[in-house]
């Protein structure tokens, strides 16, 4: 019998939608816990962090959140 590992790469905008409280997000991440592995992108990093309107306490509040997460560099496989 064939087993499969559950691996989560999350987008960037369930990460904005985590910080900002939005419920919605916040489940996706609870659900994430059942994962064998969960992280996200490095093009996630640049888009969160370059975003214009980041307050320094937002900045703070992403990298709480994502240091508890796997980054993963940019390849084919996390572009498609």
């Amino acid at each position: 019998m064939e087993q499969w590992v559950m691996r989560c790469l999350i987008d960037t905008n369930v990460w904005i939608d985590v910080v900002a409280g939005k419920p919605h997000a916040v489940r996706v991440i609870e659900w994430t816990t059942t994962a064998e592995w969960v992280g996200y992108s490095a093009i996630t990093r640049l888009e969160i962090f370059s975003f214009p309107g980041l307050r320094p306490q937002d900045e703070i509040g992403f990298q709480r959140v994502l240091e508890e997460f796997n980054e993963v560099e940019i390849s084919g496989a996390v572009i498609r």
